[in-house]
C-alpha cells in the first residue's frame, strides 16, 4: 500500500489489485484508489485518480451519485482527470494531437458517452488548454 495526498492534508491510500472490472487500469472510491499491479509504475494514472478523489471530496456522496447517473457530469469529470493526466505526462501536450486523439478514442470506447470521437477530442483539447491557463496542474 502507498499513500498520496490531496489538498496537502488528506491521505489517499493506494492499493494494488488485479480485480478491477471492465478493462480499466484503476478506480477511485472516494478517498481510496485501487490500481492494477501491472500499472504500479504509471504515475500519470495516479494523477488521474487523485483528480477523482478531489472531486469526491468536494461533493461527498453526491459526486458518486452524479458520476454514475448523469452522463454529462461523468463526462466532465473524466475530461478534467484526463486533462491533468496528459499534462502530467507531457507539459507540451497541446502540441501532441495524436496523443490527445488516442485518449479521445479511449474515452469514446470505454465510457458510455453520447459524443463522437471528434467532439471528445475538441472537448479534451479545450479542457487541457483551460487547465494549463488556470495553472491547476
Amino acid at each position: 500500500m502507498k499513500i498520496e495526498w490531496i489538498f496537502k492534508f488528506l491521505p489517499v491510500p493506494i492499493v494494488y489489485s488485479k480485480f478491477l472490472s471492465n478493462g480499466f487500469h484503476a478506480y477511485s472510491y472516494w478517498l481510496f484508489i485501487a490500481i492494477n499491479p501491472e500499472f504500479r509504475a504509471d504515475k500519470s494514472l495516479v494523477v488521474h485518480e487523485l483528480v477523482h478523489c478531489r472531486q469526491s471530496w468536494r461533493l461527498p456522496l453526491i459526486h458518486l451519485l452524479l458520476y454514475y447517473t448523469c452522463p454529462s457530469y461523468r463526462y466532465k469529470s473524466e475530461l478534467s482527470a484526463y486533462s491533468e493526466q496528459l499534462i502530467f505526462e507531457d507539459k507540451l501536450i497541446l502540441n501532441q494531437h495524436e496523443k490527445i486523439k488516442d485518449t479521445a478514442r479511449y474515452i469514446f470506447k470505454m465510457y458510455d458517452i453520447n459524443r463522437t470521437e471528434d467532439e471528445i477530442f475538441n472537448d479534451l483539447y479545450m479542457s487541457i488548454k483551460d487547465t494549463i491557463m488556470s495553472g491547476k496542474q
